[in-house]
């Protein structure tokens, strides 16, 4: 069923209380708990595209056994795709509303039914690559733009300190990572911060962030341990300060080195070296950016982070991990392609400096692309191409295309099939 329903763009189906049901796009395929695909398009019987999660089962009545009616993970499915329907009509539901159920069955688990257009590109690798590496321009300045108005109102460090935050939350938590850096960078906790010793900033921190022990337990999450000292330090200021809600964490499914606990305990680490990341960065570009690898090199150094002797074995307060830098090489260079050269490219916007904006551009386009993660990994498969030797443009460009037109459902206008 998975393999059939990622292959099921153009087909239509009709959900059990007879709406007509065109798959759009069937979404990406997560690889975590929750609903099977995300962000998959259907046209409903109007004509209007709705976007949403859709969840898989054998049986229709596996949706109230496997507890999703209760889960709020499931509440943005838009469908429940079924292989047969044993259950009572509208027993699929969430907290928010029914889902409609299809059954998957017949014709439809048989080849020869319509595809995206982008699987059967007829272009050769180069100039495939030459179009996704334009997209991946266009990711970056409308980045370098955002971040660009952004630097008007705010000092220099507050600018970098938010795509920092970001960047180390991962598409998962990057939102939560975003906001907690914003809330960091108000003045009064900022001065504290900057002001405080090592155990303690981790402990404002992860107090900010809501993800102490204390904090989780009370929203009902499960911690494998405690950490009074963290506490401790965290009383003295909680009064003072308004923390985030723990349940907008992902925290499960994840690799555990990526927990957003051990992220935001190396942000806490990083947090006073925030005004030197951001003049070094730009010097490193306008130096090297001719030297594409020395450049890469002296970059990422700037963001790896060896971490304190507990961050380097655990993954969350009492759960441990296989010992590693706390900011290792491959998500040094993730910081470098989504925070630091769309910085650097916001900062050339506004200095009106054509030259640096061209140095980060050349260099972008012939920057080590990043590991393949959840989304370029499903593009390079929906676009049935082999990944060789790709550059940061080329990958960006991959997500460009994702967010900005697959998972809305915008085939027609993408640059890959309308030239």
């Amino acid at each position: 069923m998975q393999e059939c329903w990622s292959r099921c763009a153009g087909h239509r189906m009709v959900t059990t209380d007879g709406t007509s049901v065109l798959v759009v796009y069937p979404g990406i395929r997560a690889d975590s708990r929750g609903p099977d695909y995300k962000d998959a398009v259907l046209s409903v019987d109007s004509g209007v595209a709705v976007r949403g999660d859709v969840e898989l089962h054998l049986d229709s009545g596996d949706w109230s056994r496997h507890g999703h009616d209760a889960d709020p993970s499931y509440d943005d499915v838009i469908l429940h795709v079924v292989g047969r329907n044993t259950a009572e009509p509208g027993s699929a539901s969430t907290r928010k509303r029914r889902i409609p159920v299809a059954i998957l069955s017949g014709p439809v688990v048989l080849p020869g039914f319509a595809t995206l257009p982008c699987s059967s590109l007829s272009d050769d690798e180069a100039t495939l690559y030459r179009k996704l590496g334009r997209a991946g321009v266009v990711r970056l300045l409308t980045r370098a733009r955002t971040i660009a108005r952004r630097c008007a109102s705010e000092a220099p460090r507050q600018t970098m300190a938010h795509r920092f935050s970001r960047a180390l939350g991962y598409s998962a938590n990057g939102g939560m990572g975003e906001t907690l850096g914003l809330r960091l960078s108000e003045p009064q906790l900022n001065g504290r911060l900057l002001r405080c010793a090592e155990e303690e900033r981790r402990s404002i921190v992860l107090g900010v962030a809501g993800l102490l022990p204390s904090q989780r337990r009370r929203a009902g999450l499960r911690v494998a341990a405690d950490a009074p000292e963290c506490e401790a330090h965290w009383r003295s200021v909680e009064s003072e300060v308004c923390a985030l809600d723990p349940l907008g964490w992902r925290l499960r499914g994840l690799y555990p080195n990526n927990s957003p606990v051990r992220r935001m305990a190396a942000l806490a680490d990083l947090w006073p070296h925030m005004d030197e990341l951001a003049e070094t960065t730009v010097d490193v570009v306008l130096r090297l950016a001719h030297q594409p690898r020395l450049c890469a090199r002296d970059l990422e150094d700037g963001v790896r982070w060896h971490g304190s002797d507990y961050w380097r074995i655990h993954s969350d307060f009492g759960i441990a991990t296989r010992e590693s830098d706390v900011i290792g090489a491959g998500k040094a260079r993730e910081v470098v392609v989504n925070a630091l050269l769309p910085y650097v490219a916001a900062i050339a916007m506004c200095r009106r400096d054509p030259s640096l904006l061209r140095s980060v551009v050349r260099l972008y386009t012939s920057y080590p692309a990043a590991h393949v993660h959840a989304v370029t990994g499903h593009m390079w498969r929906q676009l049935g191409a082999r990944r060789t030797n790709a550059t940061a443009d080329v990958e960006q460009g991959l997500v460009h295309l994702f967010t900005a037109y697959c998972r809305h459902g915008r085939c027609r206008q993408c640059p890959l099939v309308n030239s």
